[in-house]
């Protein structure tokens, strides 16, 4: 009677964030995130998972490098991004198989480690270290999948992150240079870039001057008439990437689901209509919501609304809002919002679950939780519990 009564004591004492298994959080979630990247690189470099993201920007490095045409016109799949993420991946690309392959990642993956320990700290500062525990525990389900083949969506979750804790930390110019990185390396950032302009005075101006600077910065690296050569043929190659067949993770995978195959005009509209609405609901939320809790909603609702109205969305950029996801859940473990909390972790898993082995999940659960976090988001930007309330 008494050993089995002591069962679920020793278990608990084993899980208890402020000491699991006997250690300090920090060393723990440390562990989680070093063994992780270590399995998930073994992988990749087994052939186990294929790194085909990894080699669309190591081939425009290259491509860089060379002064050859960074975008091909052939198909909607390759490189469409800015010329600077071409000239940030050079480096990596000079270095080939497997340095620049190993360097990539571990850039992104200490890049998010630090952005779930800021954040976190920032949310829960009297248990920062467990925390960032919890926060890590639930942040790695989603990662793991860009981590393995390479995929920048891993460093645009980071990003977020940072982006939120600088806001938070009023360190306006390091977020601004922040958002315009993230915006150079993936133009999808932009949604999160002009969401904390608009909402953030002191960012709008900092940005736009980092955008003009980040604007000008390969002519000082390549010649001017490659330079000119590139910009005029990215908007093409938007354009064709914005127009790719209905097989992807966002609203027309719900659409696919249920035998509709939506309209290019009624997406476009979709989109906006969206767009617009995530604009107001983030104005209320910076109205009525105190920081950091405030601007965490803000980078959730963005990164909600990639998920379901970005024409490419794919099961590797649910990295994005569950790097969120796992910090609030982390926050409503010590808040004791039991609910909020059932909620964040039921999100994360469906952005976890790998339809690979569940084939049925394809094209819909992942968008469908992404619109219940949007709508979980959305209600507590106009009702926030008390203690989130902004007093101004």
């Amino acid at each position: 009677m008494n050993a089995s009564n002591e069962r679920p004591s020793r278990l608990g004492a084993l899980l208890d964030p402020g000491r699991p298994f006997g250690v300090s959080p920090v060393v723990a979630a440390s562990a989680v995130w070093a063994v992780a990247f270590i399995v998930m690189v073994s992988l990749r470099f087994t052939d186990t998972i294929h790194g085909k993201s990894y080699a669309y920007f190591e081939g425009a490095g290259l491509n860089w490098i060379n002064q050859e045409p960074l975008y091909d016109m052939s198909t909607f799949e390759g490189f469409q991004y800015f010329p600077q993420a071409a000239i940030v991946f050079a480096p990596f690309a000079a270095l080939g198989f497997p340095w620049g392959n190993v360097l990539w990642r571990v850039l992104m993956w200490t890049l998010l480690l630090l952005g779930v320990r800021r954040l976190s700290a920032e949310l829960v500062p009297t248990r920062r270290d467990e925390a960032f525990l919890i926060a890590t525990c639930l942040a790695i389900g989603p990662a793991v999948g860009p981590l393995g083949n390479g995929q920048a969506n891993l460093l645009l979750a980071a990003l977020g992150l940072h982006v939120a804790a600088d806001v938070a930390q009023k360190r306006w110019w390091r977020a601004a240079v922040i958002a315009v990185f993230g915006v150079a390396m993936k133009p999808l950032f932009a949604v999160l870039a002009l969401l904390v302009s608009a909402l953030y005075r002191p960012l709008g101006w900092r940005i736009a001057v980092g955008l003009a600077v980040a604007f000008f910065v390969p002519w000082l690296v390549a010649d001017s008439a490659y330079v000119v050569e590139q910009y005029a043929a990215l908007p093409a190659k938007l354009r064709l990437g914005a127009k790719p067949i209905p097989m992807f993770e966002d609203m027309r995978g719900i659409a696919i689901t249920l035998g509709w195959t939506m309209p290019h005009d009624v997406a476009t509209a979709l989109r906006i209509v969206a767009a617009l609405a995530t604009l107001g609901i983030t104005l209320v939320a910076r109205r009525r919501v105190r920081e950091p809790y405030a601007v965490t909603l803000v980078v959730g609702l963005a990164a909600a609304y990639l998920m379901v109205f970005n024409p490419r969305t794919q099961s590797t950029s649910y990295a994005i809002p569950g790097a969120v996801v796992a910090v609030l859940a982390a926050l409503y473990w010590f808040e004791g919002r039991k609910r909020a909390l059932l909620a964040a972790v039921g999100v994360q898993v469906a952005f976890t679950l790998n339809h690979n082995y569940i084939p049925p999940i394809e094209l819909w659960l992942r968008p469908l939780a992404a619109i219940a976090l949007g709508l979980f988001l959305t209600r507590e930007s106009f009702r926030p519990p008390t203690r989130y309330r902004s007093t101004s």
